[in-house]
């Protein structure tokens, strides 16, 4: 029976001894003709054996630069992506999370806080009332930068700011409808003012429903306790607001 010959012999005479190398150190990337010819030629060129661990060594650190390459080429392609398109459903909801904190902020500072704000800085104006009501106002874009580097800190301000500026408004809220329903002063509060007033807290409750999420909290390592206790301390600001106001 004829034997036909080895169609790559032939191909193999012009390679390098370390591409011949190569072949046989990675036997499942070739045909068994393939690693037989490479056999072959490397026998009919008598390497020593000094030049044979040479060369692997050679090899050795060239495939170990060429993972390093690729691992930081993939570094870089995550970084991107993570950029361009979340990973994962918490980044989202992060995102989500910022953007409607920062429209909250905005929507809080043109209706009630911009006469705060302009008054920072004139002393005429400083007394412990006026401190405790610029507090919110500064500490939500503080808790906007620290939530969005993730820091457990910016979840526990802006939970916490959240159901205070919910429900300080929910109570502007009910005085202004007493006031609407006082045939006296009706006209002085209108309908379109109590209805932005009730969208403020509603968007202020379902912000900070969202951000209690179990994957956002994780995210942020958020216990239970420290939940309740960011809740709570939102609650405990208002009735201090209350009581000052009363004693």
């Amino acid at each position: 029976m004829q034997q036909h010959p080895n169609l790559f012999a032939a191909r193999y005479k012009t390679l390098s001894d370390a591409k011949l190398l190569a072949i046989l150190n990675s036997p499942h990337n070739y045909q068994p003709l393939a690693i037989e010819a490479a056999n072959a030629e490397l026998e009919s060129r008598q390497l020593s054996t000094e030049l044979i661990d040479q060369l692997n060594a050679e090899a050795e650190i060239t495939d170990r630069q060429k993972a390093l390459k690729q691992q930081k080429v993939e570094a870089v392609e995550q970084s991107i992506l993570s950029v361009i398109k979340p990973q994962s459903a918490v980044t989202g909801n992060i995102y989500i999370t910022i953007v409607a904190t920062i429209i909250l902020y905005v929507v809080a500072v043109s209706y009630s806080g911009r006469f705060v704000l302009a008054n920072l800085f004139n002393p005429g104006f400083y007394s412990v009332t006026f401190f405790h009501a610029v507090i919110p106002y500064l500490l939500f874009p503080v808790g906007i930068v620290l939530f969005t580097l993730k820091k457990k800190a910016g979840w526990v301000i802006i939970t916490a700011v959240n159901i205070y500026k919910a429900l300080f408004q929910l109570l502007i809220l009910q005085g202004d409808i007493s006031v609407k329903m006082d045939h006296l002063f009706s006209s002085t509060i209108s309908y379109r003012y109590l209805f932005t007033s009730a969208g403020v807290i509603l968007f202020s409750i379902l912000a900070s429903v969202f951000i209690c999420r179990a994957d956002i909290r994780v995210e942020y390592k958020v216990s239970d306790r420290l939940k309740v206790f960011s809740l709570s301390a939102g609650v405990v600001w208002l009735m201090y607001d209350v009581f000052k106001q009363y004693f």
